[in-house]
């Protein structure tokens, strides 16, 4: 078993700069496959918003790499969550001294073989697509839903509402941070996909209309966004679960 990995990301049309960042890291040991995949979207209306996305992303591969993928993926619930805390409190501190606000998206999962796990901060996503199936495995954590788990909105006012990207957690962002956790298991050929909001929100189509198996087909996405208003940086990337593969494929 094995995982098939494929990542665009892309500056967009509007920004100058490119403020997401994406890690993914697979390989195999003693027989079995670890992959360890995130993306990060440093937010576009704070200062230093690509630093607070490298910053998470380059603790992520310290940790994978320092503690070792085998050992990581299984201790990896409370490991991965007080990395997190650390990117978080590094962040906030930096922010402190700056005297300008850091902060960032982050949505990591973790795979051991078939088993899979995630961590959720922020409005980036991950999907999950088994046999042609779509299943959208994080909630955003914006103020829109949280007003809708509360009863004071209703799901159809969400959807133009003028507070519908504004985001009630982030790392960096404040002194308290939320973590979602999610885990599961996944078929031979299920795929995940982790984006930025800029990918899911620039197709002109819900991202569960489409189909996204190989680097072809994340790469026709993308120039679809490409070729709209694409007003924000767009990342995504795509892990195949394969039975058929040796080993993990690595990507630094």
């Amino acid at each position: 078993m094995g995982y098939r990995i494929a990542w665009v990301s892309e500056t967009g049309n509007r920004r100058k700069t490119n403020q997401d960042r994406w890690l993914a890291l697979a390989e195999k040991r003693d027989g079995k496959a670890y992959a360890l995949l995130a993306v990060a979207d440093g937010m576009g209306g704070l200062k230093q918003g690509d630093l607070a996305s490298e910053k998470a992303v380059e603790l992520l591969r310290q940790w994978w790499r320092t503690v070792g993928s085998q050992q990581a993926a299984e201790q990896c619930s409370d490991a991965l969550d007080e990395v997190i805390y650390e990117i978080h409190r590094q962040l906030f501190y930096l922010s402190q001294q700056q005297g300008a606000a850091l902060g960032t998206t982050l949505s990591v999962l973790v795979l051991a073989g078939k088993n899979y796990l995630f961590k959720q901060v922020g409005d980036s996503r991950i999907y999950l697509r088994v046999k042609g199936n779509t299943t959208l495995l994080t909630t955003d954590q914006t103020w829109c839903n949280e007003a809708i788990a509360q009863g004071l909105l209703a799901p159809e006012q969400a959807e133009n509402h003028w507070m519908r990207h504004a985001l009630v957690n982030a790392l960096g962002a404040s002194e308290e941070l939320k973590i979602d956790t999610g885990s599961g298991t996944a078929p031979n050929g299920a795929c995940f996909l982790l984006c930025s909001d800029g990918f899911y929100n620039g197709l002109p189509a819900p991202l569960e209309s489409y189909t996204w198996a190989n680097q072809k087909e994340l790469d026709r996405l993308s120039e679809e966004i490409l070729k709209g208003s694409a007003p924000d940086n767009l990342t995504a990337v795509l892990c195949r679960v394969s039975l058929y593969l040796q080993g993990g494929r690595s990507i630094t």
